[in-house]
């Protein structure tokens, strides 16, 4: 068996011992190159593979891969784009629903609390064009009223078109307990609306003297 030292072109470090199969394999796996140097046994000189009289005819026959294609620069990753447009679409949506709920959810003007530019209406007057409801703590429990009538919070919207057959007045006088929590508010104008009251007055007592 021949075995032959090959090196790359020029280079002063080779690698003996290597059959001429394993050179060939060598050539087809991109390891050598048809110049890089082989040197056969009893010779002195090195040759290139391509000039080899033992790889000559196989070189000529050899087609080298072509060159890797140049990554293309214009190319953009588009996935940090589209996180960052997420997490602002998310934002918008989160912020308008709460913007939504803060216009829906405004508490009506007040009436009868006697400050400066508002108008002070006394119960008599009340009790001629509107249905009071209150929302007052007693005992650390939440009381709907109605007209004086204690209510459950279940009730609020049948209890409201009763009176509204009754009495005819579509205008609500609401009184809330400050210490009451704000769905008393929400509950009240929940079952306004359902029982087709036009118009709901917030109701706030004037401190005494």
């Amino acid at each position: 068996m021949n075995l032959f030292n090959v090196r790359h072109e020029g280079s002063p470090e080779s690698v003996d011992g290597v059959t001429a199969e394993e050179i060939l394999d060598g050539v087809k796996e991109g390891i050598w190159e048809p110049t890089d140097e082989v040197q056969g046994p009893g010779e002195h000189e090195w040759q290139s593979l391509e000039l080899h009289p033992v790889f000559e005819t196989a070189m000529a026959d050899f087609e080298p891969p072509p060159p890797p294609k140049p990554e293309d620069e214009t190319k953009l990753d588009m996935n940090p784009l589209i996180d960052v447009a997420l997490v602002l679409l998310i934002f918008f949506m989160l912020t308008a629903t709460y913007e939504q709920l803060r216009k829906e959810f405004t508490p009506p003007p007040a009436e009868g609390s006697g400050t400066q530019g508002q108008k002070v209406i006394k119960d008599p007057e009340l009790r001629t064009f509107t249905i009071r409801v209150t929302a007052k703590m007693e005992n650390d429990q939440l009381v709907y009223r109605v007209e004086n009538e204690v209510v459950p919070e279940d009730s609020l919207e049948a209890k409201l078109k009763e009176w509204l057959e009754k009495t005819g007045y579509s205008k609500l006088a609401e009184e809330i307990d400050p210490k009451a929590p704000w769905r008393a508010v929400v509950k009240i104008q929940d079952a306004a609306a359902g029982a087709k009251i036009s118009e709901i007055i917030r109701v706030t007592r004037q401190a005494k003297e």
